[in-house]
Parts: structure tokens; sequence; C-alpha cells
């Protein structure tokens, strides 16, 4: 549904005084206001990926001889 869609509704719940439809428009596009404001951050955080610069991490050569698993929270640690 879209915008438009709830604004005609709550536009023929408030030509017939329909206040519990009024308020129940009004949460359904408040809902939906709130998951498009976190869908358009999301995606403006995907178009930023590559733009910032990730800050140089020292890494010991020990550090590179572990699985990959083993950077996973709650694996056990590497056979020696």
């Amino acid at each position: 549904m879209t915008v438009k869609t709830f604004l005609g509704y709550l536009e023929q719940d408030m030509a017939r005084p329909d206040t519990e439809r009024v308020k129940q428009d009004l949460a359904y596009m408040h809902t939906a206001t709130e998951k498009m404001g976190q869908l358009l951050d999301e995606l403006l955080n995907l178009a930023r990926v590559g733009r910032k610069k990730n800050p140089t991490v020292r890494v010991t050569f020990g550090n590179w001889r572990r699985r990959p698993s083993s950077w996973l929270p709650g694996a056990s640690a590497p056979a020696a």
C-alpha cells in the first residue's frame, strides 16, 4: 500500500466521522512511515559503502594462521 492509499482511507473515514477508523488509519500511516524511514536509512548506508575508508588494523602473523571459523563468536579454538 502507498501513502496515497492510506490518505484516501483517512479522507473516507473523516467524511463519515468514524474516529476509531481514523485512529487506525493514522496508526497504519505512522508504522508505514517509520518502516520507510528505516529502509531509506539502510539504503543510504549501502550507498556509502566503499566511500568511507575503514581504519587500518595491525594483525600479527599468528592471527592469519587461524581458520576463519575461529573468528566467529562461540567458535572453539583451532587445533594445534
